[in-house]
């Protein structure tokens, strides 16, 4: 998964620019070479949090996705320790 190439300030500041005035969410993501989805999707996450908010956001984000490519990895051990058990020698 690719992170992010905008920090919380600049997200913040985006989607309350892009929501400043009527029609500017176009003119935003043309500006920052973003798509208008890109946008949306930002401000429904982020629209009315403080910068602070948005960084712990993304923090627990990363550490969610962390977490479930450990859970992942236990997983696959323990199917391939099954299937080396499971065969009598």
């Amino acid at each position: 998964m690719q992170g992010s190439k905008y920090t919380a300030e600049q997200i913040a500041e985006i989607v309350k620019e892009a929501y400043a005035y009527k029609g500017a969410i176009k003119e935003v993501a043309r500006k920052y070479g973003i798509a208008t989805k890109t946008i949306g999707n930002w401000s429904r996450r982020f629209r009315d949090m403080p910068v602070e908010d948005i960084k712990n956001y993304k923090r627990l984000e990363e550490e969610n996705n962390r977490l479930k490519r450990l859970v992942a990895r236990q997983a696959y051990d323990i199917e391939c320790l099954k299937e080396v058990n499971a065969k009598k020698w």
